[in-house]
C-alpha cells in the first residue's frame, strides 16, 4: 500500500530513525519505539490479512509507544484505545502539506533494519543505490518494480535505492500472479516497467504446469531482469531466456547485486 512508502519517506523528510517489521512481531521488537503506523489489514491473494489485531498483543506490552497511527484499508473492525490509536486519514487530513526537511549529516543513522544478517547496516541503502547503478544500470528515466514487500528488509533498501538513482516505482499490494496467472507481465506492460527485480519463486508461479496459461505473458518492455535473493537456477534461467519471455534482455541475480561482479565473468543458470 502506498501509505508505507509515504510514511517512510515522511521519516526520513523530518530525520526519524524508522524501522519495518512484520504485524506479527514480539513485543520486544517494539518495545523502543514511540510512535508505530499500522493498518486495519492488508489484500492477499483474494482474501484479507489482520495488520492491527495481529500487532496489538506486542503493543499492549509496550509502555513507551505514544501514539498508533492506523491506514483503513479493509474496513474491517480492529480493536481500538482510545487515546493511543489514532486514523491515519483523519490525522493527514488535520495538518498543512507543507513540511520543512531536516538537515542531517550523511553519516547519521535513518533506517534501522528489524533483520539481521546482510541487511542489519546502517548504510546498505546506499550501497544498495550504488549496486542499481553499476550492475543493473539503473538511470533516472528507468521505472523499477522490485516484487519483494516494501517493508521487508530487501524491498526497504529497494525503494530508498531506486529513488535515489531517480527512477520511478511501482507498487504492488498482495502476490503479483493474483488474481491472474501472468499479473507479473501484465503489470510490467501496464506500468512499462523497465527493471524487473523479482524472486526465482516467483518465475516458479508461472512455469510448470501454468506455463500453457502463460501465453500472452510477454515482458515487452523490460531491460533488465535481477533475480532476487536467491542464485537464479538453471530452469529458471532457461525460462527467462525462453521467446516471448525477456530473451535479449540483461539477466543477472542478487549475488551479482552485492559483489557488483556483472560483466566480469560469465553468467548462467545457477551459477552463483
Amino acid at each position: 500500500m502506498p501509505e508505507l512508502v509515504v510514511a517512510m519517506l515522511a521519516c526520513a523528510r523530518i530525520g526519524a530513525v524508522h524501522t519495518t517489521m512484520k504485524p506479527d512481531t514480539g513485543p520486544s521488537a517494539v518495545s523502543d519505539l514511540r510512535l508505530v503506523i499500522t493498518a486495519d489489514g492488508a489484500h492477499r491473494r483474494g482474501g484479507t490479512v489482520p495488520y492491527k489485531a495481529a500487532l496489538d498483543p506486542a503493543l499492549a506490552r509496550s509502555h513507551r509507544i505514544g501514539q498508533v497511527l492506523v491506514v483503513r484499508r479493509t474496513a474491517e473492525p480492529v480493536p481500538w484505545r482510545n487515546g493511543r490509536d489514532l486514523w491515519w486519514h483523519e490525522e493527514t487530513a488535520r495538518h498543512s502539506e507543507r513540511n520543512t526537511s531536516a538537515l542531517r549529516d550523511g553519516r547519521e543513522p535513518l533506517f534501522a533494519p528489524a533483520a539481521g544478517g546482510p541487511y542489519a547496516t546502517q548504510d546498505l541503502p546506499v550501497r544498495t543505490a550504488r549496486s542499481l547503478r553499476a550492475v543493473l544500470g539503473l538511470r533516472p528515466d528507468d521505472v523499477y518494480w522490485c516484487t519483494a514487500d516494501p517493508g521487508s528488509a530487501a524491498g526497504v533498501h529497494a525503494m530508498y535505492a531506486a529513488l535515489a538513482c531517480g527512477a520511478a516505482l511501482v507498487l504492488h499490494e498482495g502476490a503479483p500472479v493474483t488474481p491472474e496467472v501472468d499479473g507479473l507481465s501484465e503489470t510490467a506492460r501496464r506500468y512499462g516497467v523497465t527493471v524487473l527485480h523479482t524472486a526465482p519463486a516467483a518465475i516458479r508461479g508461472l512455469t510448470g504446469p501454468h506455463e500453457g496459461l502463460h501465453g500472452r505473458g510477454e515482458f515487452t518492455t523490460l531491460r533488465v531482469v535481477a533475480a532476487l535473493a536467491e542464485p537464479d537456477a538453471e530452469h529458471l534461467w532457461s525460462w527467462h531466456r525462453r521467446p516471448g519471455a525477456v530473451s535479449g534482455r540483461n539477466v543477472r541475480d542478487d549475488w551479482e547485486l552485492r559483489c557488483h561482479t556483472a560483466g566480469t565473468e560469465p553468467t548462467a543458470g545457477g551459477s552463483s
